[in-house]
């Protein structure tokens, strides 16, 4: 979870955009941008999925044998 906060964080300054733009493009409130960006916050993984999509990117899970 944490790790997808920090994509989506990552995402955002990429792109330059601030809290404000995230909440536009996902028609999200101020809290509930503010929950996706707080690690101590458990967002559910569909909404970071949303989010990250709006930015253009897509999560893709997959394990490796080690």
């Amino acid at each position: 979870m944490a790790a997808l906060k920090v994509f989506l964080h990552n995402a955002m300054v990429e792109k330059g955009w601030r809290k404000v733009d995230l909440a536009r493009a996902t028609g999200w409130t101020n809290t509930m941008v503010e929950r996706a960006l707080d690690p101590r916050y458990q967002s559910k993984v569909p909404a970071l999925e949303k989010a990250l999509h709006k930015l253009g990117k897509v999560v893709v899970g997959r394990t490796v044998d080690i």
